[in-house]
């Protein structure tokens, strides 16, 4: 009874651990806040030196006045920063006292932003396209270390990465109407807008890579205690073996009985990588049975492979032991079953540690993946695609369109096709709307026939179709435009007893880097 009860407190401490609760909100924000102070160094002392260059370098072309003011300015706020740091880790503050170390490191990266702002400002030399570039990539430089460090914390990047970007983009924008002066303030601009994505997708990953963390700890929590637990009564009773026996050997039933509940696969191993357990979920993927299993290394168990590349993954455990601190958590990969057969699975591995700290193995679990993969992929597929006739809709259509207008250069040139079939409607109408599906189902494969494979075809609804032909000049745009025209004009639709003749109407828009925008581009194509 009372082993019994053990083992009802670690369930029903497991159960509480719940990754929705306010704690469990403070503990990753506390986490959050460490990453920013544990990456901090580096990035002040590369502050330093980049600072130290731009004052150097600009010297003679700046009053020294405010050279050496920002520059002594920067070098203050940095030892500042330094000392805040310092400060951080001697205290090793509480999970309580996480928010308020985020609003001191929050402002430090503003007083930063600012000064690398007024960079942007000190340090524009208007009569030097040369040093207004070198300026944008030393800026541009500080945004990108900005990402890699301060992502972890959306205000701590923002309040640094605006204010750092402001002056300069406004002096390129709005001060100099020169081409070149816009042209770098907007490809500037741009950079910011890419940084602060991939920033926040960087953010993304390490809220992911926590959420996972947390949501495992109360298994990992469980098996430690209960290996502890076990190990404590051996060495308590060592005198008493045989009259206890019968108890460790229920405990140890209980024990498996809790792996083999789990919904999700389990693997365990012992300190030297052999495997020591494997509950049913886990049979069932690896095709490998307990006893069979009991004593393998486990890369000849669990044999998985890169989902991108394919190449095999080895030394997951040797990962571990060299990162004690770190799991492989929320890792995607094909594993490959017993038979050859594959299937895509999320894993998390961490060890199992006893009193002294020691690793004394681990603990792999896993979970399939495949169909919600598959689910994702159709998802995405039919949010940009027509269900009658494949091609692209409109909403990825104009995606597309949007992408090219932001991106083309100067001397680049597309050209657009607005397609608008007539005696669609006559047909619809005398025919029934079957008729109507399957001709544009037909004319969507002769349009087919006569386009290149970089070239973009969509449906943009009802009998009208958009065609983005690229890298092509105005005089073979046209020629493409009369060969689909005539051979729509050529093309006998036959429905039942009866065949129609159909035309179209195409609108050709030529798609230059002075064109207005999208909506004024799709209407001068629909009205061409």
């Amino acid at each position: 009874m009372k082993d019994d009860s053990g083992i009802s407190g670690l369930n029903h401490e497991s159960r509480r651990d719940q990754t929705g609760t306010p704690e469990y909100q403070s503990a990753r924000y506390a986490e959050q806040i460490k990453l920013l102070y544990l990456q901090a160094n580096k990035a002040l002392l590369a502050t330093l030196i980049i600072a130290s260059i731009l004052s150097l370098i600009f010297w003679r072309h700046i009053s020294p006045s405010w050279n050496l003011s920002w520059l002594t300015a920067i070098f203050l706020l940095t030892l500042g920063r330094f000392n805040l740091i310092r400060s951080y880790f001697r205290a090793d503050p509480t999970v309580e006292a996480a928010p308020l170390w985020g609003q001191r490191f929050i402002y430090g990266c503003l007083l930063s932003g600012l000064l690398w702002g007024a960079a942007g400002s000190i340090f524009f030399v208007s009569e030097s396209v040369i040093h207004q570039l070198f300026l944008a990539f030393l800026l541009g430089g500080m945004l990108a270390g900005a990402m890699t460090t301060l992502s972890s914390n959306r205000t701590a990047f923002l309040v640094f990465s605006v204010p750092s970007t402001i002056p300069f983009v406004y002096h390129n924008m709005l001060l100099y109407d020169n081409e070149m002066s816009l042209v770098l303030g907007f490809t500037y601009l741009f950079f910011l807008l890419m940084i602060t994505s991939i920033s926040s997708q960087l953010r993304h990953n390490i809220t992911e890579s926590l959420n996972l963390r947390y949501e495992n700890v109360a298994l990992v929590h469980r098996l430690t205690q209960a290996k502890e637990q076990l190990e404590l009564r051996v060495f308590e009773r060592t005198e008493e073996l045989a009259a206890t026996n019968d108890i460790l050997q229920q405990e140890k039933e209980l024990f498996q009985i809790t792996l083999a509940s789990i919904g999700d696969a389990v693997i365990t191993t012992d300190s030297t990588g052999l495997v020591t357990y494997l509950n049913p979920v886990a049979e069932w993927f690896s095709g490998w049975k307990n006893t069979e299993s009991t004593g393998k290394a486990l890369h000849d168990i669990f044999q998985i492979r890169d989902l991108v590349q394919n190449d095999p993954i080895e030394n997951i455990l040797d990962r571990m032991v060299d990162n004690p601190s770190q799991s492989d958590n929320n890792q995607e990969c094909i594993l490959i079953h017993r038979d050859r057969h594959e299937c895509i699975i999320n894993y998390s591995i961490a060890p199992i540690k006893n009193r002294n700290k020691d690793i004394i193995g681990t603990v792999l679990t896993f979970r399939d993946v495949t169909e919600q993969r598959k689910l994702t992929e159709k998802l995405a597929y039919q949010a940009a695609h027509d269900a009658l006739t494949g091609l692209l809709n409109r909403e990825e259509f104009e995606n597309r369109l949007s992408k090219i207008l932001a991106s083309i250069r100067k001397n680049d040139i597309h050209a657009l096709l607005y397609l608008d079939l007539d005696q669609f409607k006559v047909i619809n109408d005398s025919c029934g709307h079957g008729a109507g599906d399957e001709l544009l189902r037909q004319v969507t494969a002769l349009l087919h026939s006569k386009l290149r494979t970089r070239d973009t075809l969509a449906r943009l609804g009802g009998d009208e179709f958009g065609i983005i032909l690229e890298h092509c000049p105005p005089n073979e745009a046209l020629q493409v435009a009369n060969t689909l025209r005539e051979l729509i004009q050529n093309f006998r639709y036959r429905w039942q007893d009866k065949t129609f003749t159909i035309g179209v109407s195409i609108g050709l828009f030529p798609i230059r880097h002075d064109n207005d925008g999208l909506a004024s581009t799709l209407s001068a194509a629909d009205s061409a």
